[in-house]
């Protein structure tokens, strides 16, 4: 993909210019972030939006259609309040594992971690809950978007099945 230079000097203006309004709003964020994890009762969608923010103005690259979060982040200090923020305002039933998500699905874990690597399956990482000895953050694919993979694979099932159907019988 070829960019024009005005293009990417658009980009790189857009980018600071986002930069420099999330500066004058982090220590709201990183607050809110903080209550969210001490267990006190907050704003989910504010907290998810705050997440977000962070995460994204650290890790996406100035041309990247996604952000790449490296695994250690989530053993930083940073990284363990947000997954903690995450496990108080995103509920267990709104979550699952990419095991039982492959289960769901009838596809290998390994499908599941392509799916996740290639960014067609939302993620989350949150705070594992017991029966883990030890609460590591631990990254959970959204229910919703697992059921949206189920039925996007069985409609693509029943095409295949019709257009077969269709050719066996001219």
């Amino acid at each position: 993909m070829l960019i024009d230079a005005n293009d990417l000097r658009a980009m790189i203006r857009g980018r600071i210019n986002n930069l420099e309004a999330i500066g004058s709003e982090i220590a709201s964020h990183l607050d809110l972030i903080d209550r969210a994890a001490s267990g006190d009762p907050v704003d989910r969608e504010a907290v998810l939006h705050a997440t977000g923010l962070i995460l994204d103005n650290l890790y996406r690259g100035l041309l990247s259609p996604r952000m790449t979060v490296p695994r250690d982040f989530w053993f930083s200090p940073l990284g363990l309040a947000i997954a903690r923020a995450h496990s108080h305002v995103i509920q267990d039933d709104e979550v699952m594992s990419q095991s039982e998500a492959a289960q769901t699905l009838g596809v290998s874990r390994e499908y599941i971690s392509h799916l996740v690597e290639a960014g067609k399956v939302a993620t989350v990482v949150r705070e594992a809950a017991a029966p883990r000895s030890r609460k590591q953050p631990r990254e959970m694919l959204y229910r919703s978007g697992v059921e949206c993979l189920r039925a996007h694979e069985r409609s693509a099932r029943s095409r295949r099945r019709e257009e077969m159907l269709i050719e066996d019988h001219p």
